[in-house]
């Protein structure tokens, strides 16, 4: 099973975060300390190493949602997008995910799902109630997220209509456009 090769087998460039142990990590010890290392330089390196693995890396990319570390969260968010349609098992967990309070998890989780594209349909109800975020980049991220989704998101197009009669063209530009693309999109 490729899950349980060792990261060595991967090959590439860069083992920096090889080098600093005295074996090969397999994808959970990837996981559970490549994703936690206080060193930027060996986050993007383990972050590398798993996408990798590509789908076998979804379950334990999962388990690491739902950790409390923030760190954890956010770096295993950022596989997923880099993995894309594939990682969809993902999308109940990051459900979840939209309904959290921190705005930086909230915007991740939205962006992680624009990247599954029409498969992440069932996050669309998560969606459609960040429109009305306190926070811009999460409005964004969940507007251009239903765009993505596309016709599977029609039901957000009310929600749209009332986010676009309150944004301004002149104080929004970039919430007015999103919303356009998007009621273009779920309308194709």
């Amino acid at each position: 099973m490729i899950a349980s090769l060792p990261v060595a087998n991967l090959g590439g460039n860069n083992d920096k975060f090889l080098r600093r142990t005295s074996r090969g990590l397999n994808l959970e010890d990837l996981i559970t300390k490549g994703l936690n290392d206080p060193k930027v330089s060996m986050r993007e390196d383990a972050i590398e190493k798993i996408v990798r693995f590509g789908k076998a890396a979804v379950p334990l990319l999962i388990k690491a949602l739902e950790k409390p570390n923030r760190l954890v969260r956010v770096c295993a968010m950022e596989v997923l997008r880099k993995i894309g349609k594939e990682a969809d098992k993902a999308v109940p967990q990051l459900r979840e995910l939209l309904k959290e309070p921190d705005y930086v998890i909230k915007s991740n989780a939205a962006y992680t799902v624009r990247r599954m594209g029409p498969r992440a349909k069932e996050a669309v109800p998560e969606l459609i109630a960040l429109i009305k975020d306190p926070d811009e980049i999460v409005r964004l991220h969940a507007i251009h997220s239903l765009g993505v989704i596309g016709p599977s998101a029609k039901e957000a197009e009310s929600a749209f209509l009332l986010a676009l009669g309150r944004a301004s063209k002149l104080t929004e530009p970039r919430l007015v456009t999103a919303i356009e693309t998007a009621l273009r999109r779920i309308k194709e």
